[in-house]
């Protein structure tokens, strides 16, 4: 279980719990938006916007898996991991959620471990 965001609901110590994967086969650091209505996102937590969100500007989530695609927005995030507070944390927000294997599992997102592939 990974905490996510800081302050909502007009409690500024509110964090929203999510269960995630944690992919080393991949680098990106995702969860479903409340905005996501693809029958993929029916069944899970969803992420609403907290007190600790901040845009990023620079660019759109869009990401292209071998099962499926998301796409939406990223943002800077408090993570909690283990009591562990991370601020600033750069995630998505999916909006849109095509990945079927999704109807079959529980967690509600991912956290990639694995380094970016940087073209040089």
């Amino acid at each position: 279980m990974v905490g996510v965001g800081k302050g909502l609901d007009n409690d500024p110590e509110k964090v929203q719990i999510f269960k995630m994967m944690f992919d080393t086969g991949s680098c990106e650091f995702w969860l479903q938006s409340s905005a996501c209505t693809t029958s993929q996102c029916a069944q899970h937590n969803k992420y609403h916007q907290s007190n600790s969100w901040r845009p990023f500007t620079d660019y759109d989530l869009g990401i292209q898996y071998l099962s499926g695609s998301v796409t939406g927005k990223q943002g800077y995030e408090t993570i909690f991991v283990d009591g562990i507070e991370v601020p600033n944390q750069i995630i998505g927000i999916a909006d849109v959620v095509n990945i079927p294997l999704l109807d079959d599992v529980a967690w509600d997102g991912i956290i990639g471990l694995a380094f970016a592939n940087h073209k040089l």
